[in-house]
């Protein structure tokens, strides 16, 4: 799985104490995927994956672009 993260995803999970193992735990194993709410500035279609690791609730927010690698935009502790 290609994956690349953006500078602010990168900045978040730093602050929130989430190390890239848990997203591509979540990414690989996920327990629920929906459409975010479109903010007008994405070119392509932004999925929220949600899953567990080291017992805690996890959401990445992917931007998906047909064929191109995944890119992760942010993720977040679900309850923080």
């Amino acid at each position: 799985m290609q994956v690349s993260f953006t500078e602010h995803a990168r900045e978040r999970m730093a602050e929130r104490g989430i190390p890239e193992e848990a997203v591509y735990a979540v990414l690989r194993n996920w327990d629920s995927c929906r459409p975010a709410p479109r903010s007008g500035r994405s070119v392509g279609t932004t999925m929220i994956y949600t899953g567990s690791y080291g017992g805690r609730n996890l959401k990445v927010y992917v931007l998906v672009e047909g064929r191109n690698p995944i890119r992760v935009q942010t993720a977040v502790w679900q309850g923080d």
